[in-house]
């Protein structure tokens, strides 16, 4: 009998005090803030100046030097005339697609420049080896995302890489050069070495495969397509940046900003400055590739 008693009196207590507590929760005075401890009120964090891509538009497809792929895009209409079954029609449809995207990926890929102005087109009607290499990367491009079926067509996108394990690769024929002696006479400072190097562009800037750095009276100071090692991944990548940004990398330890302009021939040419800073470099046996990570184009 006396737990009888005892028992709904304590649920009633329970409850009770849980009222209480809401209550009191609620009051505006008593409201606990999401905000994390670390962050003040009206604070903003700092952010880090990123750039932007730098990306070329195509009809069918696009190519993304900064994250370094091509891409290309192709559709076929569903036969459902032809093939009853719905999925049987889907499916040939998707298979369409992706023959039309391999062939639009194909129309990209010979127009991109190499070097100077030779383009891929120009490398695969010279040499079967690079024909054969190029065949067999666009045969293994890989299918991005999901089949999309709209109207009764399907539309596909393929992806291959521009450096590593891609293009670059299957057109590459040379070797990297033989590293250029020290100067025994000139004493290496390692402090005032970079461990970055960064090429600034200015006005604009017509991509080519593998870049060229030369002087102003056409010298060869850096020639990409003697240095690429596809087995070590990335190669330059080419990003978009403010004015600040490029203030901010100037300061930066380590990181030093090379000025340079796209001539007629496609050669990023070193301003006298810039030149002077690289032949320095060279005397204390420093080679330049290998160092270039970035081309950055003012946006």
């Amino acid at each position: 009998m006396f737990m009888k008693i005892v028992f709904p009196f304590v649920c009633l207590l329970a409850l009770s005090l849980s009222w209480q507590t809401q209550a009191q929760s609620m009051k505006p005075g008593n409201k606990k803030s999401t905000r994390p401890a670390n962050v003040k009120s009206g604070s903003v964090r700092p952010s880090a100046a990123k750039g932007s891509d730098f990306v070329q538009e195509m009809e069918h497809g696009k190519i993304n030097w900064t994250d370094q792929y091509i891409e290309a895009e192709g559709s076929s209409i569903m036969d459902s005339s032809r093939f009853k079954l719905r999925n049987q029609a889907k499916l040939m449809a998707q298979r369409g697609a992706i023959v039309d995207a391999q062939r639009n990926l194909l129309e990209i890929v010979n127009g991109v420049l190499v070097e100077g102005q030779t383009t891929v087109k120009d490398l695969v009607v010279e040499s079967d080896e690079v024909k054969t290499k190029v065949s067999g990367m666009l045969k293994g491009a890989v299918k991005v995302g999901k089949t999309t079926y709209e109207d009764g067509v399907a539309t596909v996108r393929l992806r291959i890489p521009l450096y590593a394990d891609g293009l670059a690769e299957a057109v590459d024929t040379t070797h990297a050069p033989a590293p250029v002696p020290v100067d025994p006479n000139v004493p290496v400072v390692q402090d005032s070495l970079p461990k970055q190097v960064m090429l600034s562009v200015s006005g604009t800037y017509n991509p080519r495969l593998f870049p060229t750095l030369t002087d102003s009276q056409n010298k060869i100071i850096w020639d990409m397509a003697q240095s690429f090692d596809p087995t070590k991944g990335k190669a330059l990548s080419i990003v978009k940046q403010g004015s600040g940004a490029l203030e901010a990398m100037k300061g930066k330890k380590g990181m030093e900003l090379l000025e340079v302009a796209q001539d007629q021939l496609g050669n990023l040419v070193l301003n006298e400055k810039s030149k002077a800073r690289v032949e320095k470099w060279k005397k204390a046996g420093l080679l330049i590739w290998g160092l270039v990570k970035k081309l950055i184009l003012p946006i």
